[in-house]
């Protein structure tokens, strides 16, 4: 799972860039579960905006039938051009928003 162990690196350092790492544990724990969830429905909706409306159909069912992450992700992968630069960016621009933000 080296994907979740980048983005909990990643929710780590925007924490710490906050101002956040010396806080209790019990806290900390609570900011990094939701930053993560905020972090994951920011690239989902990057993730959408990219997909043809073809694309965002058949996204939509796999949705609808539960399938894992996994295979959702793989999609984006296969669908978006240039995936790793697409995430990097989708990253980057969270990070701006995250810290310029109050």
């Amino acid at each position: 799972m080296q994907q979740n162990n980048s983005l909990d690196s990643y929710v780590n350092e925007l924490l710490e860039a906050k101002g956040y790492g010396d806080s209790p544990a019990e806290i900390k724990e609570a900011l990094q579960k939701d930053l993560t969830t905020r972090v994951d429905g920011f690239i989902m909706a990057r993730t959408i905006a990219e997909f043809s409306d073809e694309e965002l159909s058949e996204f939509e069912k796999m949705l609808d039938d539960k399938k894992p992450k996994a295979h959702l992700q793989k999609f984006a992968m296969d669908h978006i051009p240039d995936f790793q630069t697409f995430l990097t960016a989708t990253l980057i621009e969270f990070q701006d928003i995250y810290l310029t933000g109050d």
